[in-house]
């Protein structure tokens, strides 16, 4: 079935680029991904209309599949490639668990990518621990007026840990 599917690959159908893709998902995620990510860029014909919003769907949860599975074989370079690809996405979820694990292992530089990545799409979460980082020197130079500030604005927002962070603040 594979084959025929990437005849009709070569023929520029959309149809087959879904169906191999999906054969893929499991055994092959990478390849697969490659072939949502054609089917998705297609813009020239009705069946890639169609197939446009589950395939953006399908290629989010295949690139969160593979950040995770990097993850757990430590392959720290395909991780950030991924996580990088979910930020761009406007998918958080897996970025932001990565960007915690590192911090959790005080791994700050690291860290602070990833959550200042996270912080330029107003991600709460990634604003708190950038406020917490630059008020302790995590991964970056001390800045405690910047800190105040972020903290400041998410307590404005409703934020309850940044207002308890604020009751302790110290200059």
């Amino acid at each position: 079935a594979i084959e025929i599917f990437q005849i009709g690959i070569e023929k520029n159908d959309s149809n087959s680029m879904y169906h191999l893709a999906f054969l893929l998902e499991k055994t092959n995620p990478i390849e697969s991904l490659k072939y949502y990510k054609l089917l998705a860029e297609k813009s020239d014909s009705i069946s890639s209309f169609i197939f446009k919003d589950q395939n953006i769907s399908k290629i989010i949860k295949a690139q969160e599949n593979l950040a995770l599975k990097y993850m757990k074989e430590n392959d720290t370079e395909n991780v950030i490639k991924y996580v990088f690809s979910l930020i761009n996405e406007g998918c958080f979820d897996v970025p932001l668990r990565y960007a915690t694990f590192l911090y959790k292992t005080k791994n700050f530089r690291q860290s602070l990518v990833i959550f200042d990545s996270l912080f330029k799409y107003n991600h709460p979460i990634a604003a708190y621990f950038i406020g917490v980082m630059k008020y302790k020197g995590e991964g970056c130079d001390v800045d405690k007026v910047e800190s105040h500030k972020i903290m400041e604005n998410l307590a404005n927002k409703g934020i309850d840990k940044a207002v308890e962070f604020l009751e302790d603040f110290v200059f």
